[in-house]
């Protein structure tokens, strides 16, 4: 290139700039457009399904949803609770249906889902197992086919049972290393002792010896028509679906009345977990407290509540132990029904171990502020916009829509905007003082705790002084 060609591109690429970088050549900055402005919420259409039930008692559920030519189906056996000497056996079970059956397994298994456009995912959830296949739309009734197989005939030969129970045993937190699970494990276990959540092998328990003979009673107990029920969202024949169900599902013994519910009981006194693991790189905060279940006027305002202390990205604690302080990367709250009707909130993350009591006493400190001073208007209508905007959101996929199909039946209450906004800034604040309150906190805190050199009895201190009722415990 020649230096004329070479200062005219100078030139050009200078006179580019000017017209669409914000800076100018002054150093000034362009005025910043301005904020575009939010609407009102428009509330989602209500979800029309179609419910019917075969003989034997299998419910199928169907909805059409979306224009995309695929179908979600899924498959739910509602196993109970657990008995005493039955730890982790849903999890045993779970693990022996993503293994086909002795027809159709491995490779083959893989390959038939594949063609399909899909692929199987099988999971233990409280007092039930999951089998989820999304697959195209013309493959809806074959899909249907396919899990009723694997439903009513899993394999049970000595090596599947085997393998399934050594997998369980080796991913239980008991047995591992992994602080968030075993966090989570020691929580739920505190907070419902009943096993509401599957009970934890305790030592001599029979977990790592089960036989196939006693997961064979297991299944036949629990898998049967009137604990099992059929989702289908999404584009599809409903008259091809529901004969599908009956092909593949109407074989299934009836059983005997509903899954059976471990009770939750009354609410245990809060309390203090500390989960030895030693050698982890982290520890694992949980904090958080039984609350009323969704049939509770109240369930709304607590759904509120948990997005403004840490159910978002803005909430307060993650605001202040993320952004302010830097001690964790994915702080988060919860509010958790769990399948007698009760519920949950509780606050999980994980940090460092040098500062695990100052990350411990920011959440606490939030915690206590919002239970004695309201939220301001302006924070809660932000607030409330985000969760009904996040369902909204998640509705408008498949799976988001068959998470409300769910929850409704279950009796966990719809995600109509009406209620969320009614909620007032002095109801969040009482719900919190009154049913989250730090005293009542259980907390639970699993990893390494010799990194944490003092921190241990400045954590206990602090926390007798909240159970003492102390306003400045956490500080």
């Amino acid at each position: 290139m020649s230096a004329w060609a070479r200062t005219v591109a100078i030139a050009a690429a200078i006179a580019c700039v000017r017209v669409v970088s914000p800076w100018n050549l002054d150093g000034q900055t362009a005025p910043a457009p301005p904020r575009p402005s939010v609407g009102a919420l428009t509330p989602a259409p209500a979800l029309a399904p179609v419910e019917t039930t075969l003989a034997n008692g299998v419910r199928l559920v169907t909805l059409t949803h979306g224009r995309t030519p695929k179908a979600l189906i899924q498959v739910v056996v509602e196993t109970g609770a657990e008995q005493a000497d039955q730890c982790r056996l849903t999890r045993v079970l779970a693990d022996i249906f993503g293994s086909g059956t002795e027809s159709l397994s491995g490779a083959a298994l893989t390959d038939s889902i594949a063609h399909m456009g899909g692929a199987l995912a099988v999971s233990a959830r409280p007092e039930g197992i999951e089998l989820t296949l999304e697959v195209l739309s013309p493959y809806s009734a074959p899909a249907i086919e396919l899990l009723g197989h694997i439903v009513r005939a899993p394999r049970f030969d000595t090596v599947t049972t085997s393998m399934a129970v050594q997998s369980v045993a080796e991913r239980g937190p008991r047995a591992g290393s992994e602080v968030s699970s075993a966090a989570e494990e020691a929580f739920r276990t505190a907070l419902f002792p009943a096993g509401e959540f599957g009970r934890p092998c305790a030592a001599g328990a029979p977990g790592a010896a089960y036989t196939p003979s006693a997961i064979r009673h297991f299944y036949a107990a629990r898998a049967t028509g009137g604990h099992t029920t059929v989702y289908v969202v999404g584009q599809f024949s409903r008259a091809t679906a529901g004969g599908a169900v009956a092909r593949a599902f109407g074989d299934l013994p009836r059983g005997e009345g509903g899954a059976a519910r471990a009770d939750a009981g009354a609410a245990p006194p809060p309390s203090l977990q500390i989960v030895q693991r030693p050698g982890a790189k982290q520890v694992a905060l949980m904090v958080g407290e039984r609350v009323p279940g969704p049939s509770d006027s109240d369930y709304t305002r607590l759904r509120v509540a948990n997005a403004l202390l840490g159910g978002s990205l803005i909430s307060r604690i993650t605001m202040n132990i993320r952004e302010a302080h830097g001690y964790a990367y994915a702080p988060a709250s919860d509010l958790v029904a769990t399948p007698s009707g009760e519920a949950y909130w509780a606050e999980a993350t994980n940090v460092a171990a040098p500062v695990a009591w100052p990350a411990l006493r920011e959440i606490l400190k939030e915690v206590a502020r919002l239970g004695m001073d309201a939220p301001a208007d302006s924070e809660l209508m932000g607030t409330q916009r985000y969760v009904i905007g996040r369902t909204l959101v998640t509705r408008a996929t498949r799976a988001g829509a068959l998470d409300a199909l769910e929850a409704t039946g279950a009796g966990r209450g719809g995600d109509d905007a009406g209620p969320l906004l009614g909620v007032t800034p002095g109801e969040v604040r009482r719900v919190v003082g009154s049913y989250i309150a730090p005293r009542d906190l259980t907390i639970v805190l699993a990893g390494d705790t010799t990194a944490m050199g003092g921190q241990m009895a400045d954590l206990r201190r602090g926390v007798a002084a909240l159970r003492s009722g102390q306003p400045d415990g956490a500080r």
